[in-house]
């Protein structure tokens, strides 16, 4: 696996260092505006996509860099064809045509299917909030999302995403994934949700191969106060993470020693299912 010394010093993930140090943009390639019209109305559906509430058209020129007249050009085209939508008050949000789309995505709807059903035996049994995650870059994004019988407040949503440095799912994933993933992360920065998320790369990777050996991740309230998570990685034939699942409760309600067991079956449940019917041979 990886040990603290790999970072930045291991021989093995210089040419990823250097490569980020000669080229910025990386690191941050939402800081340039693109230059296509294909581009440019992607990266618009990207910032409107990612904004936690709906913007106006001025607050999408900023979050892409684009001239004003590009934007709202390219806007009007975007809610015709229903991938956004206009609201009353001329913000605008993201339209039921990419739901729809996303929808029928081969890959997320199969492994979604394969899931279910444990994650449903795991909501009845447990009464948390279920969760279905992938990596995607640096970040975890969403697939499904099986809300508690106690609604806590949870900074997740179907289709969202959150920093996987600070998720339980995020690090299930990464403690199961090769040493390019995780510098990915390292990289970008460890930047804290709350105080008590991880932001020194050493303590990182430690936490990682604790991760590895015990097979569940933990996150007291890392990713925000007052929340605690369970988590464990589902497994392709070869042992890397193609997802993860896991509970999310209250701080004071969550016994995640008590639940590690649970978190555990059921994620090698969708393991044995995923690699029967889609892990290739």
């Amino acid at each position: 696996m990886f040990t603290a010394l790999d970072f930045p010093t291991s021989r093995r993930h210089t040419p990823l260092v250097e490569s980020t140090e000669r080229n910025p943009a990386v690191l941050s390639a939402d800081a340039v505006a693109p230059k296509s019209v294909l581009a440019r109305g992607l990266s618009i559906i990207d910032c409107v996509g990612k904004a936690d509430e709906p913007l106006r058209l001025h607050e999408i020129a900023d979050g892409t860099q684009l001239a004003r007249p590009t934007v709202f050009r390219l806007v009007k085209e975007l809610a015709a064809w229903g991938a956004l939508e206009r609201n009353q008050n001329s913000t605008y949000q993201l339209g039921h045509r990419l739901f729809e789309l996303g929808a029928h995505v081969p890959a997320a709807r199969a492994l979604r299917d394969v899931a279910m059903p444990y994650m449903e035996d795991l909501h009845t049994v447990t009464g948390g909030i279920i969760h279905l995650a992938v990596l995607d870059g640096t970040d975890v994004l969403y697939l499904e999302r099986l809300a508690g019988h106690d609604p806590a407040p949870s900074p997740s949503r179907v289709g969202g995403r959150n920093p996987a440095h600070c998720t339980g799912v995020g690090k299930a994933i990464l403690a199961f994934s090769d040493d390019v993933a995780v510098m990915r992360s390292v990289l970008r920065g460890l930047k804290p949700k709350t105080g008590r998320t991880i932001v020194i790369p050493q303590l990182l990777v430690a936490e990682l191969n604790h991760i590895r050996r015990v097979g569940v991740a933990i996150d007291r309230e890392e990713i925000q106060v007052g929340l605690a998570c369970a988590a464990a990685p589902v497994l392709d034939r070869s042992g890397g993470a193609v997802a993860a699942v896991s509970i999310t409760d209250r701080t004071s309600s969550l016994r995640v020693d008590a639940v590690a067991p649970a978190i555990r079956t059921c994620a090698r449940g969708i393991s044995r299912a995923y690699q029967t019917q889609l892990s290739p041979l």
